[in-house]
């Protein structure tokens, strides 16, 4: 996998500028209704990380920050169309590709770092949320919370 610093700074040159702020492993904004995180997640079996999204209700929160698996929406950057097998594959260090550390960072910024920054960046409001969730730019794999799916509906 990618280290995990070099996709942290990746994160920072694209969520920053939108006013994310970072704890540890996490970039967070809250906004005056909605909260979102992205967060690099470790795996306990091997060197992979996993880069996981979360939206919840500024309202429902208790503090200024809250960690990916409390929040209301959650999914796994895979789950954006926008982002491409081929990009996510950039993230695997053991997979031989042929190109410099700096292309591989370019691609991963251009192919996974923006993408996301424009997802969760452009979520300001409850109605930019909904209609994040019913659109195409989903595949599967969101966690709602029923406490938020039934204002959805």
């Amino acid at each position: 996998m990618i280290n995990r610093v070099a996709l942290a700074n990746v994160f920072n040159e694209t969520l920053r500028p939108l006013n994310f702020r970072r704890r540890g492993d996490n970039w967070y904004r809250r906004g005056e209704e909605i909260y979102a995180i992205v967060n690099i997640q470790r795996s306990r079996w091997d060197d992979l990380c996993y880069i996981n999204i979360g939206f919840s209700l500024v309202d429902r929160l208790y503090g200024d920050w809250i960690p990916e698996p409390k929040c209301l929406v959650r999914f796994r950057v895979e789950a954006l169309n926008c982002v491409s097998c081929d990009t996510l594959s950039l993230l695997d260090e053991e997979k031989p590709i042929r190109m410099s550390e700096a292309e591989r960072h370019s691609a991963i910024a251009a192919g996974i770092g923006v993408p996301v920054a424009r997802t969760v960046g452009d979520i300001v409001d409850f109605a930019g949320l909904k209609r994040l969730l019913k659109s195409d730019m989903l595949d599967g794999g969101v966690f709602v919370h029923r406490e938020i799916s039934e204002m959805l509906d």
